[in-house]
């Protein structure tokens, strides 16, 4: 049977590269102290996101460039780790530019997650 992560990581069918940034912070004395950043390098479809899916983000994203990223490696929003320690919502590196995950569609059952992410302004 055919399985729907085969389909979004195939690269044959569209499938491209990009990695999914995860960062880990502990609060200590007031200020969020850098832990870690792990780097997780997948396949997944990625392509501009239609407006049906920019009614679903906060307003102040609906201007800029948002993607969808459909990646077979669990991306979050951010969530705690431990009262100490928490990892800030995802970034995706993507055709030589960082994207900021602005919502994530938990689609497990299916083996993957859709992803919107807008595109960090350069400096």
């Amino acid at each position: 049977m055919l399985q729907m992560t085969d389909v979004i990581t195939d690269p044959e069918l569209g499938a491209a590269p990009f990695v999914i940034l995860r960062t880990i912070y502990r609060k200590s004395a007031g200020e969020s102290v850098l832990l870690s950043e792990d780097r997780y390098e997948t396949y997944g479809s990625v392509h501009p996101a239609k407006n049906a899916d920019l009614l679903l983000v906060p307003e102040e994203y609906r201007y800029e460039t948002v993607f969808i990223f459909h990646s077979p490696i669990h991306v979050t929003m951010g969530e705690p780790l431990n009262d100490l320690e928490y990892t800030a919502p995802d970034r995706i590196l993507y055709n030589f530019r960082t994207w900021n995950v602005i919502s994530v569609r938990d689609w497990s059952d299916s083996g993957f997650c859709k992803v919107l992410a807008v595109r960090t302004k350069e400096k």
